[in-house]
């Protein structure tokens, strides 16, 4: 599938973010509502209805901060899904008639499935630069780009119950994330992060994983662990279309 590009990458910072916080539920408990927090459901909303996208209509922001057709189409998904959510509740009801309304669930679903073709994309960019000999931000190798996406995974429930495909066996960096440090994690927060991760994952190893009492908090620390390894990769993203390198016109996705 052709990658259309991203016209401003500020966008993009953006909107990938606000469709993983719509794909993880215990981010959603954990961080909306609370005025101490620094985001809300409407925030989102606007990210991904007004300010960088339009959910409702997503073929105009094709090669502005969608790639692919792909992506446009599972963006779609999520616009009529939340839509029909705040036609029940009114768009001016809190966030908590929102998470408990009968169709929330059809929304993280819909977002489940975007969040890791987004993800994906970029992380196909970031690749693509390297191999054309653009070293990308050089606190981190090639690794990462096995790492971030499987990492998404983790925080999407719904989408492990539709497809379960998290192919990459992250034992090894749970183990020791602090080994990975320069190459699949850039800073010293990812190190900590993964390993909180490692944790949650470690206490439901030998269980039923999605049916566990621990896979909550799995699902918790990977989203946590998400928010902070795609802002840093967008943010490189961009430095790196600030600074002159020029992005791929056509990237074939996998």
């Amino acid at each position: 599938m052709i990658d259309h590009g991203i016209k401003y990458h500020t966008f993009r910072v953006n909107l990938v973010p606000s469709v993983i916080s719509l794909a993880n539920p215990p981010w959603q408990r954990e961080v909306w509502g609370r005025p101490s927090e620094f985001e809300t459901l409407d925030e989102v909303v606007h990210v991904l209805f007004d300010d960088f996208c339009d959910a409702c209509a997503p073929e105009k922001y094709l090669g502005v901060s969608l790639r692919t057709e792909r992506e446009v189409e599972l963006m779609r998904q999520v616009g009529v899904t939340y839509t029909a959510v705040q036609d029940e509740v009114g768009g001016l009801a809190p966030d908590e008639d929102f998470l408990a309304d009968p169709g929330w669930p059809e929304v993280v679903a819909a977002a489940g499935r975007l969040a890791p073709e987004l993800v994906k994309n970029d992380m196909h960019a970031l690749m693509s630069l390297r191999e054309a000999g653009h070293q990308w931000p050089p606190e981190v190798g090639a690794g990462r780009a096995r790492v971030v996406p499987a990492v998404v995974l983790l925080a999407c429930p719904t989408w492990q119950r539709e497809v379960w495909g998290a192919s990459a066996n992250l034992d090894e960096l749970f183990d020791s994330p602090e080994r990975f440090l320069g190459d699949s994690l850039r800073t010293g927060e990812e190190v900590e992060l993964t390993r909180q991760l490692g944790v949650a994952y470690s206490a439901v190893r030998d269980a039923a994983y999605l049916d566990s009492d621990g896979w909550t908090e799995v699902v918790a620390a990977a989203g946590r662990l998400a928010q902070v390894m795609v802002t840093s990769d967008l943010q490189a993203l961009a430095m790196l279309d600030d600074s002159g390198h020029p992005w791929p016109p056509e990237v074939s996705g996998g």
